[in-house]
């Protein structure tokens, strides 16, 4: 007589397979019927996608508010769209415009540039504009990575709390709880989620420190008119900047505090209706 158990053990995994690979491909015809949606779009209409209603900006993801800032600034007219936020490369934001879905905030950016041919950095030199583009990529991976293991993985719960400016619902706590070893995991992988808290924070701050020093006096970063880089640096500073007792409030009260002046300036330029768009 044939022992059934180990084919049974088999079949009930190449079931269980089963099931997940037709999720999957369910799930991949769902989101491309969701992008073929907003490929059929008016001529020439920009639809932002992304995360919106943060309570203290008004956006959690500073690539969101990076994209968003820099249509404000080369003043290209633009639509929003908070219900289908993860783009083909599943990320967000991501932007539809003439029956493309475009990916990635820096590739956003440089195809409006092209499209709308606003050269925003054309008044300073290459030099400058190196500069300028060394300080968005220090930034976005420093500054970014560290600000999700201050959300997600020193602080847990009392951040995020203190980033949602209030208790937390418990949906939300649900949210976080989800989220927060995916992304702890992809920290470790990037390489910054291997330090402590303490290296972490020291390592976010000399960065800080860097982009003072070369921010100066200057009304932007680069000089007396903003560029395209001005977008990605407050993207990066808002949350840290704009959030309460964020590990660096002394430090943009006190030796940063041209910082502080940089993002107050920038909000003030480009989103008079910030306080309107947050939610409480």
């Amino acid at each position: 007589m044939i022992d059934l158990t180990f084919y049974n053990a088999v079949a009930l995994c190449l079931g269980g397979v089963s099931i997940f690979v037709a999720m999957k491909i369910l799930n991949n015809q769902r989101k491309v019927r969701i992008w073929s949606k907003w490929s059929e779009q008016s001529k020439n209409k920009v639809v932002l996608h992304g995360m919106f209603g943060g309570r203290q900006v008004p956006t959690a993801s500073p690539f969101v508010l990076k994209v968003e800032t820099y249509l404000r600034m080369a003043k290209i007219p633009y639509e929003i769209d908070k219900v289908d936020v993860w783009g083909p490369k599943a990320k967000t934001p991501w932007l539809s415009i003439n029956g493309r879905n475009i990916s990635d905030s820096q590739f956003i950016v440089e195809y409006l540039r092209k499209k709308y041919d606003k050269q925003l950095n054309a008044v300073y030199s290459e030099e400058k504009q190196a500069i300028g583009m060394a300080v968005r990529v220090m930034m976005e991976e420093y500054m970014y990575w560290g600000g999700i293991l201050w959300r997600f993985t020193f602080g847990g719960r009392d951040t995020f709390e203190q980033l949602r400016k209030g208790n937390i619902t418990i949906g939300e706590f649900m949210i976080f709880k989800m989220i927060a070893p995916s992304l702890t995991s992809m920290a470790w992988t990037q390489g910054l989620g291997r330090h402590s808290e303490q290296e972490v924070i020291e390592i976010m701050s000399n960065c800080l420190k860097s982009v003072s020093k070369i921010l100066g006096n200057k009304p932007f970063l680069l000089g007396h008119h903003p560029c395209e880089e001005d977008c990605a640096v407050f993207g990066q500073l808002a949350s840290a900047v704009f959030t309460e007792n964020s590990p660096f409030t002394e430090l943009f009260e006190n030796e940063l505090r041209n910082l502080k002046d940089y993002c107050q300036r920038m909000k003030e330029e480009y989103w008079p209706d910030w306080n309107e768009l947050l939610h409480h």
